[in-house]
Protein backbone atom coordinates (compact mmCIF):
# COMPACT_ATOMS: atom_id res chain seq x y z
CA UNK A 1 0.00 0.00 0.00
CA UNK A 2 2.59 2.37 1.12
CA UNK A 3 1.91 5.98 2.60
CA UNK A 4 -1.11 7.24 1.83
CA UNK A 5 -1.68 11.06 2.81
CA UNK A 6 -4.90 12.21 4.41
CA UNK A 7 -5.81 15.81 3.58
CA UNK A 8 -9.68 16.15 2.79
CA UNK A 9 -11.06 18.16 5.67
CA UNK A 10 -13.91 15.48 6.37
CA UNK A 11 -11.90 12.29 6.71
CA UNK A 12 -9.65 14.76 9.00
CA UNK A 13 -12.62 15.08 11.50
CA UNK A 14 -13.53 11.57 11.30
CA UNK A 15 -9.91 10.87 11.70
CA UNK A 16 -9.79 13.38 14.66
CA UNK A 17 -12.30 10.69 16.95
CA UNK A 18 -9.90 8.38 16.26
CA UNK A 19 -7.43 9.99 18.76
CA UNK A 20 -10.37 11.16 20.21
CA UNK A 21 -10.51 10.05 24.45
CA UNK A 22 -7.31 7.66 23.72
CA UNK A 23 -4.54 10.08 23.03
CA UNK A 24 -4.58 13.40 25.49
CA UNK A 25 -5.04 16.57 23.60
CA UNK A 26 -1.85 18.19 22.51
CA UNK A 27 0.57 15.48 23.62
CA UNK A 28 1.73 12.10 22.58
CA UNK A 29 0.76 10.69 25.72
CA UNK A 30 -1.73 8.20 26.68
CA UNK A 31 -5.44 8.61 28.26
CA UNK A 32 -5.21 6.59 31.79
CA UNK A 33 -8.73 6.89 31.56
CA UNK A 34 -8.92 4.93 28.16
CA UNK A 35 -5.73 2.79 29.25
CA UNK A 36 -8.32 1.46 32.35
CA UNK A 37 -11.15 1.11 30.86
CA UNK A 38 -9.99 -0.84 27.88
CA UNK A 39 -7.38 -2.49 30.19
CA UNK A 40 -4.33 -1.91 28.40
CA UNK A 41 -0.86 -2.59 28.96
CA UNK A 42 1.57 -0.23 28.13
CA UNK A 43 5.09 -0.17 27.31
CA UNK A 44 7.56 2.24 26.33
CA UNK A 45 10.43 1.22 23.47
CA UNK A 46 13.77 2.80 23.19
CA UNK A 47 14.25 4.15 19.82
CA UNK A 48 16.32 6.31 18.11
CA UNK A 49 13.85 6.99 15.42
CA UNK A 50 10.59 5.17 15.74
CA UNK A 51 11.15 1.36 14.00
CA UNK A 52 13.99 -0.23 12.75
CA UNK A 53 14.05 -3.62 11.19
CA UNK A 54 13.53 -5.28 14.39
CA UNK A 55 10.96 -3.21 15.83
CA UNK A 56 8.86 -3.22 12.60
CA UNK A 57 8.75 -7.10 11.96
CA UNK A 58 7.34 -7.54 16.09
CA UNK A 59 4.69 -4.95 14.95
CA UNK A 60 3.68 -6.50 12.05
CA UNK A 61 3.37 -9.87 14.62
CA UNK A 62 1.81 -7.92 16.97
CA UNK A 63 -1.16 -6.03 14.32
CA UNK A 64 -1.71 -9.81 12.52
CA UNK A 65 -2.42 -11.42 16.24
CA UNK A 66 -5.05 -9.04 16.31
CA UNK A 67 -6.58 -8.88 12.64
CA UNK A 68 -5.47 -5.42 11.74
CA UNK A 69 -3.72 -5.14 8.44
CA UNK A 70 -3.76 -1.38 8.25
CA UNK A 71 -3.28 2.14 10.49
CA UNK A 72 -3.37 5.34 10.73
CA UNK A 73 -0.77 7.43 11.17
CA UNK A 74 -2.26 10.66 12.36
CA UNK A 75 0.05 13.43 13.44
CA UNK A 76 0.22 14.67 17.35
CA UNK A 77 1.62 17.76 16.39
CA UNK A 78 0.83 20.62 14.15
CA UNK A 79 3.81 20.84 12.08
CA UNK A 80 2.54 23.80 9.88
CA UNK A 81 0.43 24.51 6.66
CA UNK A 82 1.71 21.97 3.57
CA UNK A 83 3.43 19.54 5.86
CA UNK A 84 5.50 17.34 5.06
CA UNK A 85 6.17 19.23 1.88
CA UNK A 86 5.87 22.63 3.15
CA UNK A 87 5.58 23.87 -0.48
CA UNK A 88 1.87 22.81 -0.95
CA UNK A 89 -1.16 22.23 0.45
CA UNK A 90 -3.45 21.46 2.07
CA UNK A 91 -1.11 20.01 5.10
CA UNK A 92 -1.31 16.35 5.65
CA UNK A 93 -2.86 15.16 8.87
CA UNK A 94 -2.60 11.64 8.48
CA UNK A 95 -1.01 8.69 6.10
CA UNK A 96 -2.79 5.53 6.09
CA UNK A 97 -0.85 2.38 5.88
CA UNK A 98 -0.36 -1.49 5.92
CA UNK A 99 0.77 -3.09 9.48
CA UNK A 100 3.53 -5.21 7.23
CA UNK A 101 7.09 -4.54 7.91
CA UNK A 102 7.53 -2.75 4.74
CA UNK A 103 4.90 0.01 5.13
CA UNK A 104 5.84 0.60 9.17
CA UNK A 105 9.67 0.67 7.66
CA UNK A 106 8.47 3.57 5.28
CA UNK A 107 6.25 5.38 7.66
CA UNK A 108 9.73 5.34 9.52
CA UNK A 109 11.77 6.97 7.33
CA UNK A 110 9.33 9.82 6.42
CA UNK A 111 7.68 10.55 9.45
CA UNK A 112 10.86 9.89 12.20
CA UNK A 113 10.87 13.72 12.77
CA UNK A 114 7.42 13.95 13.98
CA UNK A 115 5.34 13.10 16.80
CA UNK A 116 2.72 10.71 15.24
CA UNK A 117 0.42 7.78 16.85
CA UNK A 118 -1.01 4.20 14.65
CA UNK A 119 -4.40 4.20 15.32
CA UNK A 120 -6.66 0.99 13.67
CA UNK A 121 -9.74 2.11 12.92
CA UNK A 122 -10.80 -0.29 15.84
CA UNK A 123 -9.06 1.55 17.94
CA UNK A 124 -7.76 -2.40 19.40
CA UNK A 125 -4.27 -1.21 20.02
CA UNK A 126 -2.29 1.86 19.32
CA UNK A 127 1.60 2.88 19.25
CA UNK A 128 2.53 6.71 20.04
CA UNK A 129 5.39 7.61 17.96
CA UNK A 130 7.71 10.46 19.62
CA UNK A 131 11.06 12.11 18.57
CA UNK A 132 12.38 11.69 22.50
CA UNK A 133 13.83 8.35 21.35
CA UNK A 134 11.22 5.82 22.32
CA UNK A 135 7.56 5.18 21.52
CA UNK A 136 4.88 3.48 23.77
CA UNK A 137 2.88 0.02 22.84
CA UNK A 138 -0.53 0.15 24.09
CA UNK A 139 -3.21 -2.24 23.86
CA UNK A 140 -4.28 -6.03 25.19
CA UNK A 141 -1.33 -8.09 26.35
CA UNK A 142 -0.74 -10.32 24.09
CA UNK A 143 -0.81 -7.31 20.98
CA UNK A 144 2.21 -5.68 23.43
CA UNK A 145 3.67 -8.94 24.87
CA UNK A 146 4.12 -9.50 20.83
CA UNK A 147 5.29 -6.28 19.52
CA UNK A 148 8.04 -6.04 22.46
CA UNK A 149 9.34 -9.44 21.75
CA UNK A 150 7.58 -11.53 24.43
CA UNK A 151 8.89 -10.59 27.35
CA UNK A 152 6.93 -7.96 28.75
CA UNK A 153 8.79 -7.33 31.97
CA UNK A 154 12.37 -7.10 30.47
CA UNK A 155 11.07 -4.69 28.10
CA UNK A 156 10.22 -2.08 31.18
CA UNK A 157 13.52 -3.26 32.68
CA UNK A 158 15.44 -2.32 29.23
CA UNK A 159 13.57 0.89 28.72
CA UNK A 160 13.98 1.47 32.62
CA UNK A 161 17.66 1.34 32.38
CA UNK A 162 17.78 3.60 29.24
CA UNK A 163 15.54 6.40 30.98
CA UNK A 164 18.11 6.40 34.32
CA UNK A 165 20.73 7.63 32.32
CA UNK A 166 21.87 10.84 33.66
CA UNK A 167 21.51 12.63 30.28
CA UNK A 168 17.81 12.32 30.38
CA UNK A 169 18.21 14.34 34.00
CA UNK A 170 15.23 12.35 35.08
CA UNK A 171 12.87 13.99 32.51
CA UNK A 172 12.22 10.70 30.79
CA UNK A 173 11.40 8.63 34.40
CA UNK A 174 8.98 10.95 35.64
CA UNK A 175 7.51 11.37 32.34
CA UNK A 176 7.55 8.17 30.82
CA UNK A 177 8.32 5.14 33.74
CA UNK A 178 6.42 7.44 36.61
CA UNK A 179 3.51 8.02 33.76
CA UNK A 180 2.79 4.29 33.04
CA UNK A 181 3.95 1.69 35.56
CA UNK A 182 0.45 1.49 37.41
CA UNK A 183 -0.42 -0.40 33.25
CA UNK A 184 2.64 -2.39 33.00
CA UNK A 185 0.78 -5.14 33.01
CA UNK A 186 3.35 -7.15 35.07
CA UNK A 187 4.93 -6.12 38.63
CA UNK A 188 7.91 -3.90 37.82
CA UNK A 189 9.01 -3.47 41.59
Amino acid sequence: MSLTPVTEHDERTQLELLKSGLIEEGTNHFNHAWLSTERWVVVPVESASHFNERDASRLESAFRLIRCPAVFALSTENAGPGWPDFTNEPSVFAFLLDTSKQDLLEFSRACSHFNFALIPSSRSAAISCTVYEYYLVAGPFNFVETAVGGNIAAAWERFKEFAADPMWEGKLWKNVVERYHSVTGTDLH
